[in-house]
């Protein structure tokens, strides 16, 4: 799964979490973020989203775990005027949340805000550009809005099993000749079929259906955060967990400077960031 982190990966030190109030901003409803700084050891974690649709999924999930008990508060909040006091928080998390806002530097100023004189963040954003980038956020997001086949089919058969269907239905149409290559297109189907899962699903609905999804390049995300102050700003990596077709490519997440990285992914995928006030 994206988004988790341990105190190795972020390059903090094992007890840095220890005694911190942190927030986690565009938690969602399944509150990974959240979860992540609570096991790390956060004294504190206030958590908020842009409506309160998020707090009683939200709130089952924490609550379900008895350690987090009185360890979290869960809130209302836009990223662009979060409804906190000025340098109230040890550390920050917005994971996947700033390449959806108009003005991402608007929510720059208001993390360098929330955050005491010592405070660090941890950002993701999407990066720019390569086939896999490309594909996913302009061809796919185009395709929706001017194919009115493809957006019908998106947005009435948007689930696992639907997805399974249109394979097994390209497998029916092929002729068996007793050809090496019949076979070999039927086991490529089949894989296919077994590699699609739910998480796949909703990020392709999160991709597809998001009014807004910029892509940047890390020099000019770089240039944003230092010009809104802040002093450092340190591209970190991780290897996310996939159980869906996506596990392919999962390394290169972490070895973003390949050069084969840099063919299907641009400027990273997914890039995260440690930035420091």
């Amino acid at each position: 799964m994206e988004g988790l982190h341990t105190t190795e990966s972020l390059k903090l030190n094992r007890e840095y979490f220890k005694g911190k109030v942190c927030i986690d901003i565009g938690c969602g409803s399944a509150a990974v973020g959240t979860v992540n700084l609570l096991n790390l050891g956060a004294k504190f974690v206030h958590l908020c989203d842009v409506d309160d649709s998020f707090i009683e999924p939200a709130s089952k999930i924490l609550n379900a775990t008895p350690e987090f008990n009185n360890r979290w508060e869960a809130k209302v909040g836009n990223a662009l005027s979060l409804p906190y006091e000025d340098e109230t928080f040890d550390f920050a998390i917005c994971q996947g949340v700033l390449h959806h806002i108009a003005d991402d530097k608007d929510a720059l100023k208001e993390i360098y805000r929330i955050l005491t004189p010592a405070g660090k963040a941890h950002l993701s954003i999407v990066g720019y550009g390569g086939l896999i980038g490309n594909f996913v956020m302009r061809t796919m997001r185009d395709e929706y809005r001017e194919n009115e086949t493809f957006k019908s089919f998106i947005d009435d058969n948007l689930d696992v099993e639907s997805f399974k269907s249109v394979i097994d239905y390209l497998k029916s149409l092929l002729k068996d000749d007793q050809s090496e290559e019949y076979k070999n297109c039927i086991n490529l189907l089949t894989s296919i079929s077994n590699l699609i899962d739910k998480d796949l699903i909703l990020t392709l609905a999160d991709r597809i259906h998001a009014p807004l999804y910029r892509q940047t390049k890390e020099k000019d995300f770089h240039s944003k955060v230092i010009a809104q102050g802040f002093k450092t700003c340190q591209r970190i990596s991780t290897t996310p967990k996939y159980k869906n077709i996506r596990k392919i490519v999962e390394a290169l997440y972490t070895d973003y400077d390949n050069d084969l990285a840099k063919i299907f992914f641009g400027d990273g995928g997914t890039m995260s960031f440690i930035i420091s006030k």
